[in-house]
Order: C-alpha cells, then sequence, then structure tokens
C-alpha cells in the first residue's frame, strides 16, 4: 500500500495515466506527511504499453479499450505531450515493458526510429574510394558535429595523421567538393578521404 511506500520505500512504481498517477502521488504525499518523510526521497516511476498511433482518434480508441495500462499511447506528437504531463504529476522515470516494441517482430520500430535518432545526436556518413561508388551499406557513425578528421580516425588512426583533404557529396555546395580536416560532416555525406 501506499501507507507502507511512504515509510519504507526508495521507489515507488505504478501502471496508470497521468491523471490517476498524480492522485496517486498526492496520497502517497499525504501519508509520507503523516510519518513525517519527505515524498522527494521516493522515486516515483510509471509504467505504460507504448503503442504508435496514426491519429489522435485511434489512440482515443486503444486508451479506451486498453484502461489504466494505456498511458502511453499515440500519434509521436501526442506522446510528447503526454511525457511531459506525467513528469508535471511528478513522475522521475517512464518504464516501457519491453513486448511494446519487439526487434525480433518487427513491431513499433518504424514510428520510434527519427526520434530516437534525434536523441542520440549521431550521423551516418559513408564512405567512398576514388573511382568508385560509395558504400551505402555500412556507414561510419560519429557524433553530431563530426568533422572529417574524426570520420579519418574512425576509420584508422594512420588515415587521419595522412589525411590531407577529402571530397564531399551531399552537404557541400556541389558534389565530389574539396574540403579541409575541420569540415563539419552532416548525416548521410559521402566521404572520400584523400591521404
Amino acid at each position: 500500500t501506499l501507507r507502507t511506500v511512504a515509510r519504507f520505500a526508495t521507489e515507488w512504481n505504478s501502471w496508470g495515466r497521468p491523471e490517476e498517477i498524480a492522485h496517486k502521488i498526492s496520497v502517497l504525499e499525504r501519508h509520507c506527511e503523516e510519518v513525517g518523510r519527505d515524498p522527494a526521497e521516493i522515486q516515483k516511476s510509471a509504467v505504460g504499453v507504448l503503442i504508435f498511433t496514426e491519429t489522435e482518434e485511434e489512440a482515443a480508441e486503444l486508451q479506451e479499450n486498453m484502461g489504466h495500462r494505456s498511458g502511453l499511447v499515440g500519434t509521436p506528437a501526442g506522446l510528447r505531450q503526454v511525457v511531459a504531463e506525467y513528469a508535471a504529476v511528478g513522475v522521475d522515470e517512464l518504464l516501457v515493458p519491453d513486448f511494446a516494441v519487439s526487434a525480433e517482430e518487427g513491431t513499433g520500430l518504424e514510428d520510434w526510429k527519427p526520434e530516437l535518432f534525434s536523441r542520440l545526436r549521431i550521423i551516418r556518413a559513408y564512405t567512398k574510394s576514388p573511382g568508385k561508388d560509395p558504400d551505402l551499406d555500412d556507414p561510419v557513425i560519429l557524433r553530431a558535429g563530426g568533422t572529417v578528421e574524426d570520420f579519418a580516425e574512425s576509420i584508422h588512426k594512420d588515415i587521419k595523421k595522412g589525411l590531407k583533404h577529402a571530397k564531399i557529396w551531399g552537404s557541400s555546395k556541389f558534389d565530389g567538393q574539396k574540403v579541409t580536416r575541420d569540415y563539419v560532416l552532416q548525416d548521410e555525406d559521402i566521404v572520400e578521404v584523400h591521404t
């Protein structure tokens, strides 16, 4: 019970939509006051099945059918708002059971990829040997803001040492533009290193 959580717990977790969690947290805070404990000492988390929908109408229908387990159902834009609502009511952490997104089954991944990719703050850059087509199957992964020099180093430290310049296809003003080692790469640039 929440009375027991107030007395002994360092963490508390519950299913529920933001408004349900807000009510439970207010009850927990009352119990904490009764035992002389600061409720901030208890980490509060909520669990919700994560389901992406195409429309808010579809989300509303699913939420109605799923009841208290429907906290994380909606369009990507709608879910950003829901996450903010959980934070506003005092939730420190949201937990998503791993059956909602399945790499094995391929469910739930396509809608999550752009959001995840932007939060990772990484870029993909592709290698190209002079006179050959680029290798678009095996990108070099760099932090956003990575340079030609970072790209060369991630291939091999000796390439970085011998780097003279590179040619870029993608973000440059024209394809095959010659750039220096401090040129900042963009996602999906193709880089031909010259040593």
